[in-house]
């Protein structure tokens, strides 16, 4: 019986036979480039009981040659995955008796833009290979992350770490090749006999309806992470701003769109003033936000460094501590809709996981916020442990229950219709369902408050950054002055309608 090493150069330069005589013999097959991959893999016979297959690395870096786009980038990375690990399931199909050790990819420092994604290909490796459900398809550590050194070119090992990777390889492979297969997914099924058709019906059924749920939960993962790291990639880009909510004005904006954008600026920068004296920043531009028919909106400001822009948040974020009267005013940093939402289920989520020895709080002003959690005991942030929104969801998001997101529905409202559980995880559709917690709250309001009195908007409750958007912008020349309110026609005052000649005015 033979087996065989497929390997990547870094195999071929370190393997030989006479070094690992506790070892049996594999013959080596040297792949660099997908094609010739699947080349091996379809031409494998059944005399072959045991593969290893190491050259992952080698079909990432080639698929984001030439510079792409992030959001490229990561398209092209998934889909070697997905390919990659369609070849290896194929063969393990056709050849059951055949034990395949995959090997985890290790690092390719040469490669920018996989260094950068270095961890999210790992994990999407690791639940590519378990959502495959092969017994006789397993992955190996050949290496630990600290053991990997290289040479000057930056992409093979150093003699050392290779020949720790290549007995990396053959010792955890030929555990596996050893160890006996335990099926027990089998046992429900023995004694067909025993059992009526319509029982092993609803089992069928049963078995088919939890591959599903289990495929579905680990798509949606992967997907989540996908956007996750897209949206703190877009984050990053806009580190240069702060978003500004909670302005007032006791002058009224003037109609014309230029000097509206005057005064909006002026206001902006008496706003950093009170804020931080000394600023010297430069302003690039101020976009004003939506503000929702209320007379105080959320700008967006542009300055011309991202150190500028941290000294003013920095600055705001002092004064409030030190308890100084700010009102409304609020300074934070410009990030997308979907991640404002994320920040509101890790919220949830740390209220669930703080217990009497444990204290969980969300970090939300990053490109990419995240989670942690720390001893009471040790009191000190440097041992949190910190969790990305993807890795917090799947690890204590059964935690959570539904009325405890209603923020996070309320914030997401109908933007991400279609796409609630592929980017959140723990949101829930809520077409030709129940209402959301929110909009359950809105509806009985709307029952009983009388249909002649509507809701005004704004009111008196104090105002927050969460009542504000940034997708939008007002146009002020549309809104009427506050002085010209309730008059004309259709207002409910009270007092006749004008008097015109011998007769009212009627419609």
């Amino acid at each position: 019986m033979d087996r065989i090493i497929v390997g990547s150069s870094n195999v071929y330069r370190f393997y030989r036979p006479e070094l690992y005589k506790d070892f049996k013999t594999y013959n080596v097959a040297r792949c660099t480039d997908i094609v010739t991959f699947r080349a091996i893999m379809d031409n494998l016979e059944a005399e072959e009981n045991g593969v290893i297959v190491s050259v992952l690395e080698n079909f990432l870096e080639r698929s984001i040659e030439g510079g792409c786009g992030n959001e490229a980038v990561l398209n092209n990375l998934g889909e070697t995955i997905a390919s990659y690990m369609a070849i290896i399931t194929s063969a393990a199909t056709r050849f059951p008796n055949t034990r395949f050790s995959i090997a985890e990819p290790i690092k390719r420092p040469k490669s920018v833009q996989y260094q950068n994604h270095f961890e999210d290909i790992v994990k999407s490796f690791v639940e590519a290979v378990a959502f495959a459900r092969k017994d006789n398809i397993t992955r190996i550590e050949a290496i630990a992350e600290g053991c990997q050194q290289f040479e000057s070119d930056q992409v093979h090992l150093t003699a050392a770490s290779g020949q720790i990777f290549v007995e990396g390889l053959l010792s955890k492979s030929e555990a596996f090749f050893q160890a006996p297969i335990v099926n027990l997914t089998n046992d429900e099924e023995a004694g067909p006999e025993d059992k009526s058709v319509t029982d092993q019906l609803t089992e069928r059924l049963e078995r088919l309806e939890n591959q599903v749920s289990s495929r579905r939960h680990d798509d949606n993962v992967i997907f989540a992470r996908i956007r996750e790291e897209m949206d703190s990639a877009t984050n990053r880009q806009k580190e240069d701003k702060i978003v500004i909510t909670g302005i007032t004005s006791s002058v009224y904006p003037p109609p014309d769109p230029a000097q509206r954008k005057i005064w909006l600026r002026k206001i902006v920068e008496d706003v950093i003033k009170s804020v931080a004296p000394d600023f010297t920043g430069q302003i690039v531009f101020v976009n004003q936000g939506k503000s929702n028919g209320k007379m105080i909106p959320l700008v967006e400001v542009k300055l011309d460094t991202v150190e500028n822009a941290n000294i003013i948040r920095k600055a705001f974020a002092e004064k409030k501590k030190s308890g100084a009267d700010l009102g409304r005013l609020f300074i934070a940093n410009s990030v997308n809709l979907a991640t404002r939402v994320r920040v509101d289920i890790l919220k949830a989520l740390a209220r669930k996981v703080s217990d009497l020895n444990l204290i969980a709080y969300a970090v939300p002003f990053i490109s990419r916020p995240v989670m942690q959690i720390r001893s009471k005991e040790s009191g000190r942030s440097s041992e949190a442990r910190s969790f990305s929104f993807t890795d917090a969801v799947a690890k204590y998001g059964y935690l959570l229950k539904q009325f405890e997101l209603a923020d996070a529905y309320r914030r997401a409202g109908n933007h991400f219709a279609g796409q609630m559980e592929q980017q959140f995880l723990v949101l829930r559709e809520q077409s030709g369902g129940p209402r959301p917690p929110h909009q359950q709250q809105q509806h009985q309001q709307q029952q009983e408050q009388p249909e002649r009195f509507p809701p005004r908007a704004g009111g008196s409750r104090k105002r927050a950054r969460d009542d504000e958007e940034e997708d939008e912008v007002t146009d002020w020349s549309r809104v009427s002055p506050p002085s010209a309110r309730g008059r004309g026609r259709g207002h409910r005052s009270g007092y006749k309608r004008p008097w015109r000649g011998n007769s009212y005015y009627r419609r």
